[in-house]
């Protein structure tokens, strides 16, 4: 193998790693990764870029845009409010009445705004019927995942085995090819997470549906000894608690930190920072008693004091397209761009004892807040975080609800009869958006992930790099030598669980790329159809349900869920199994196995 061929290998593999750590933003990422391609020698500048001009990537951005119309107009809230009032005390009736509603918008919408739009809505939902919330957002995920499988434009999985095949010179999906197999695994999938699922989901209670009551929810935050401070110059043991349960996990002096019994008896001076853990009640007695601030952690010196009229407690989810990924709590400057202050934050379910100061975000941290409800509305709008409050919502245009819905169903409609590239309909559709305002022009570029985009950017190239290294072509033959003996309907079939194990891992787009040429390549080495291989990738990549890392709708529900990586291993598992022997008995019968 050449020198070359090491590196290039290197590349991708360190890009990968990067995409899934985090420990750099995704345009980053991508810049070092095309850059890096084009120093191997072994790929084209053209190659490179490809990722700019790939019909997939357009196609997902105008995807975005159409998807935000519909939000922005309202065009879910008569379904949300029907699932509300319909459920009528039965968790069952509710998980039907919600896989039909996510399912059926994530089948033409981008999931990922769905499946944000309707976290609140399932938590006004749990309050109301006293549900426990994690056994119904994992749902709530897997269901948009399966509605994204129904349909060429549900998914950008989808999207982009589609654009790889033409690319290729293959004659491509139409709309509804993948609609037979994706209606299998949404019925299957809902039977499962009403009946087997539903047992092996934990309970646990939303943090934010237990808000405006609990007594019981724990957090942790951070608070500063003021001059004027009872703390001041007496111990915590000598000031005591009245009975409230709070913990004073560790003090904090300059670049000191004190634990344990030498926190609870050392005299307190003023600046001192405590980290502290109550309920909200009892955190927010104790700052009142004992005159502590809370800290600036959270913001930088020149904050906008928060008012005290109408002050209310809200969780804020980190989204994972949010820029601030990565970035220290205490520059966000949240106190001073909306009013509100952080008290708290919470990872994975859990209170982690640390110095707030130094903390730095990551997808599916939720921040507890408080601030008044118009000042959460402004952060509702920003669209920075996922609040996770039915009761807060962003201004609508609900008289566009009719010219957005008209729109979106014109480019299905197109898409559909006429010959007319799907991208050039979403693009149509995106621009009519924007033209009749169903959305202004700042709306839709908000609209537009640009983590998504930039790791299309960053791993389209991947694989057609491969491809042209030669790297591809010794893959295939070192498949094939293994599947030799293998009926080709095993040879899919084990490609459909390499490709989901991997997703498991990386992103969905990520694995939909790499093993796009792959599977192409197996095809071509066994003289079969491509479509039926081409089938096992999509419906792999899209078909994550053992990890949270590998789909964004997955890591959306984790924070407002509590679930941890076990949870969706122990749910997931049974499902990946039974879905893997589905796509080895069903995909030969919808899209038979044959010889070119």
């Amino acid at each position: 193998m050449l020198l070359s061929n090491y590196f290039l290998i290197g590349i991708i593999v360190l890009s990968l790693w990067l995409y899934i750590s985090q420990r750099l933003p995704y345009i980053v990422v991508a810049l070092f990764t095309l850059s890096g391609l084009m120093l191997t020698g072994e790929v084209t500048t053209e190659v490179a870029l490809s990722g700019f001009s790939s019909s997939a990537t357009i196609t997902i951005m105008a995807m975005f845009v159409l998807s935000e119309g519909l939000l922005k107009t309202g065009s879910l809230n008569g379904l949300s409010s029907k699932l509300i009032h319909s459920t009528r005390g039965s968790i069952q009736r509710g998980l039907f009445l919600l896989a039909l509603i996510v399912a059926f918008a994530s089948a033409f919408m981008n999931n990922t705004p769905v499946v944000m739009l309707m976290v609140p809505v399932v938590l006004s939902l749990c309050r109301e019927h006293q549900f426990f919330a994690s056994k119904l957002l994992m749902p709530l995920s897997f269901f948009a995942i399966f509605g994204g499988t129904c349909t060429v434009m549900g998914t950008s999985t989808n999207l982009l085995v589609d654009d790889i095949w033409r690319v290729s010179g293959g004659e491509g999906f139409s709309m509804f090819d993948f609609t037979p197999l994706g209606l299998v695994f949404f019925t299957v999938g809902l039977i499962y997470m009403m009946t087997i699922g539903q047992k092996l989901l934990p309970k646990k209670q939303s943090f934010s549906a237990l808000l405006p009551e609990s007594k019981k929810s724990s957090f942790v935050t951070e608070v500063i000894v003021t001059k004027s401070s009872p703390l001041n110059g007496r111990s915590v043991v000598e000031f005591g608690f009245k009975g409230k349960r709070i913990a004073v996990v560790e003090v904090i002096r300059g670049e000191e930190v004190y634990l344990g019994e030498e926190a609870h008896r050392m005299k307190l001076r003023e600046s001192d920072a405590l980290i502290i853990e109550g309920t909200v009640q009892d955190l927010t007695y104790f700052k009142s008693v004992a005159k502590t601030k809370l800290a600036t952690v959270i913001e930088d010196r020149e904050r906008v004091p928060i008012r005290s009229l109408e002050m209310k407690f809200a969780e804020l989810v980190v989204p994972p397209d949010a820029m601030m990924i990565g970035l220290r709590v205490q520059t966000l400057g949240l106190n001073r761009k909306y009013g509100i202050k952080v008290i708290a934050v919470q990872r994975r379910g859990r209170q982690h004892h640390f110095d707030l100061r130094r903390f730095r975000l990551k997808a599916g941290d939720v921040l507890l807040v408080q601030s008044t409800e118009e000042d959460l509305e402004k952060v509702k709008e920003s669209g920075e975080f996922l609040i996770v409050d039915h009761r807060i919502k962003h201004l609508q245009r609900k008289h566009k609800s009719k010219t957005a819905v008209s729109i979106m169903a014109a480019v299905v409609f197109a898409a559909v009869f006429t010959e007319l590239p799907l991208v050039s309909l979403a693009l149509l559709g995106a621009g009519a958006m924007i033209s009749t305002r169903c959305l202004t022009v700042k709306e839709a570029v908000s609209a537009i992930d640009a983590n998504v985009i930039f790791l299309l950017i960053g791993t389209i190239p991947l694989g057609e790099a491969l491809v042209q290294a030669g790297l591809m072509e010794e893959a295939v033959e070192v498949l094939f030598s293994f599947g030799r003996e293998l009926s080709p309907i095993w040879v899919v079939s084990l490609l459909y669980l390499l490709t989901n194990l991997a997703t498991s891992l990386l992103s969905n787009n990520s694995v939909a790329v790499l093993f796009s040429p792959l599977a192409l390549g197996l095809a071509a080495q066994m003289n079969l159809d491509p479509k039926p291989f081409l089938m096992a990738v999509a419906f792999g990549a899209s078909a994550c349900f053992i990890s949270p890392i590998g789909y964004q709708t997955n890591l959306i529900v984790m924070g407002p869920g509590g679930y941890s990586f076990r949870d969706y291993f122990k749910a997931g598992v049974p499902l990946t199994i039974l879905l893997w022997a589905i796509v080895t008995l069903l995909v030969p019968v919808f899209w038979p196995i044959q010889a070119l």
